[in-house]
């Protein structure tokens, strides 16, 4: 990671126990938002419990469901000690990357009801899909876009634990010579190709996922994400420039750990109740499935608590990588991204030559100039009649009219008053 150093202390920093009067008031906000937090989410994940019918499906809802507990949970603690706050902030990340995995596999499941996640799942799935049909393996190469997230993100934590140890690892700086950069910039690959792959998962199977509210789910997890994200960024950002100084109420962890954390204990709680819109029960009742048997309460919460589907998932995605490098799948999909550029830019290239769609979009024809293609028409029309004089109307345009002209507007071109047919005749 660099060389070893000491991380440079920001101005006001001070020592991790320097604490402004504002700290306890944000400790007890944080933690009564964390307590509303676990009650609505639990609420939510006992509710499906009790409406356990799609094991399948359910299981990834309850793990999404409680994904603003653990959030919570982690930003409640880091208020109340900073000093372990770097260490304990991995915790969430790695649940975001168990919960796009989770995502992911209940969107497999609604796109192919009963499926078991095996080679025959694969074929379903592009079976189902909406839309030109691709000629690749894309089920299995976004399968491996999505599960190569948990790894990259343990590899994350791993080096950030270990240049923490080293004292190379520095939060408030962005030097290469810090773990704190590295760890930012596999984290945000990492999970950006995760989430991109979703998306595009989800829009190949779009007509399936609306009925299911698969867009809700995907646009309400992911923002919960995104805004815990960036509120850390923006707040460091003020301290750097200053906007937020530190002071008697606040000190420098106060703004840098206390505030972000207090809004996403904030947040959470109200994501929680997003949640129930999103990843709703009422999917899994009786009436929604009269055919389906329910099972117990208990059944259901060893059912949930099961990751054996969570571990398969990571390790089919190495068999994937050596199939689809063994038949060219990677190769295949280079290929398409390449043809797929190649089109838009033939496409931006023939919307700037000029040319319109006739109404019905049946024929492409050359935009007139601005002699409206008279002569042309004429010369191409004599030709057509042995160079006869057909009739032309009069121009719609008023005459000429010369300007010296004194007592009276004389037209530079008057207006014929006889005309000649074809055969002679006037």
């Amino acid at each position: 990671m660099g060389v070893s150093g000491k991380c440079p202390v920001p101005e006001g920093a001070g020592d991790y126990d320097k604490k402004g009067t504002a700290h306890k008031p944000m400790l007890f906000a944080a933690c009564a938002c964390t307590a509303a937090t676990l009650g609505i989410c639990i609420s939510l994940i006992i509710a499906h419990l009790r409406r356990y019918r799609s094991p399948k499906e359910q299981r990834q809802i309850v793990r999404i469901a409680f994904a603003p507990v653990v959030y919570a949970i982690v930003s409640c603690f880091e208020i109340y000690t900073y000093e372990t706050a770097q260490y304990i902030d991995p915790i969430g990340d790695m649940y975001e990357a168990f919960c796009l995995c989770a995502l992911f596999l209940l969107y497999v499941q609604f796109a192919v009801p009963g499926g078991t996640f095996g080679n025959e799942m694969f074929e379903a799935v592009k079976a189902a899909e909406e839309g030109t049909t691709l000629g690749f393996d894309w089920p299995q190469i976004i399968w491996v876009f999505v599960f190569q997230y948990p790894i990259t993100e343990l590899v994350s934590v791993l080096i950030l634990e270990a240049t923490e140890a080293a004292n190379d690892f520095c939060s408030q700086s962005l030097s290469p010579k810090y773990g704190h950069l590295w760890v930012m910039l596999i984290s945000s690959v990492g999970v950006g190709v995760a989430v991109v792959s979703i998306f595009r998962f989800y829009g190949r199977m779009k007509g399936m996922m609306k009925v299911r509210r698969g867009l809700a789910k995907l646009v309400c997890f992911k923002a919960l994400v995104l805004i815990r994200f960036l509120q850390t960024w923006i707040f460091s950002l003020l301290l750097s420039r200053q906007v937020i100084k530190p002071g008697n109420s606040l000190s420098y962890y106060d703004i840098f750990y206390g505030l972000p954390n207090l809004l996403t204990c904030i947040e959470m709680m109200l994501f929680g109740l997003g949640f129930w819109y999103a990843y709703s029960s009422t999917e899994y009742s009786s009436d929604a499935k009269p055919r389906d048997n329910r099972l117990s309460l208990p059944k259901a919460v060893l059912d949930a608590l099961n990751p054996y589907d969570f571990f398969a998932g990571i390790g089919r995605a190495f068999s994937l990588v050596t199939y689809l490098q063994r038949t060219g799948g990677f190769k295949d999909w280079m290929d398409f991204k390449k043809q797929a550029k190649a089109d838009k830019r033939a496409k931006r290239g023939q919307k700037g030559q000029g040319r319109y769609q006739t109404i019905d979009g049946m024929d492409s024809l050359p935009r007139p100039d601005e002699s409206h293609g008279r002569a042309d028409s004429q010369n191409g029309e004599l030709a057509a009649y042995g160079n006869q004089q057909l009739y032309q109307p009069p121009s719609l345009s008023p005459p000429r009219y010369d300007d010296n002209a004194t007592s009276t507007l004389t037209a530079a071109h008057p207006v014929e008053t006889s005309l000649s047919m074809p055969d002679g005749r006037a």
